[in-house]
């Protein structure tokens, strides 16, 4: 039988986001990428994305995931790259913005 190769999207990642140069936050993210539709969620919190895109050609990759903060619905927006076990780029949620990296586990 001939093996598939691994799926470079799918599974764990572990990584951070900077609101600031001097300030990072800790971040989980499981995907799960059928060929066609991207899921998954993001921690702490195990939040789902609510909207997301990835091109296999190109390794771009879109999230979006709403995330409730005193109350108030706040949507982090992140467009980034996947590059073998690493996916990097912007995010942004309200005024807000920095980059963020993520590895594979």
């Amino acid at each position: 039988h001939p093996t598939t190769p691994p799926d470079p999207l799918c599974g764990s990642w572990i990584g951070t986001y900077a609101p600031t140069p001097d300030h990072t936050v800790n971040v989980s993210v499981e995907l799960k990428w059928d060929g066609k539709d991207l899921t998954g969620v993001v921690s702490p919190g195990a939040i789902p994305f609510k909207k997301t895109s990835f091109d296999a050609n190109t390794g771009a990759i879109h999230l979006e995931a709403d995330v409730f903060f005193m109350g108030d619905k706040v949507r982090y927006i992140m467009d980034g790259k996947l590059e073998r076990d690493l996916i990097f780029g912007k995010w942004k949620h309200g005024s807000k913005k920095g980059n963020f990296r993520l590895f594979k586990k």
